[in-house]
């Protein structure tokens, strides 16, 4: 999958701290931008267009996503865009 810039930032500041990180993990059906296995933690680059457009299709996808990792003991930190795009 071709990654945002969003998302390219989100990885380098994620493996700059010197975490093992897997990018586009698969979990079930979903996907995710990034995996920190060691501590269970998904980033999501949550880029405005995408999402807006993705909710507008299938309402609820993200909060669906969130409860199915929350239910494998996985904790979800979303970064908008304007978080990413400020470093």
């Amino acid at each position: 999958t071709l990654q945002t810039r969003p998302e390219r930032i989100m990885l380098m500041l994620l493996y700059n701290a010197g975490l093992h990180v897997i990018a586009q993990k698969r979990f079930g059906r979903y996907v995710v931008d990034a995996f920190i296995p060691e501590y269970s933690l998904v980033f999501e680059a949550d880029g405005e267009a995408w999402h807006t457009w993705n909710e507008r299709r299938n309402p609820g996808y993200s909060a669906q996503r969130d409860d199915y990792l929350t239910s494998k003991n996985v904790v979800v930190i979303h970064l908008s865009d304007s978080e990413l795009l400020s470093f």
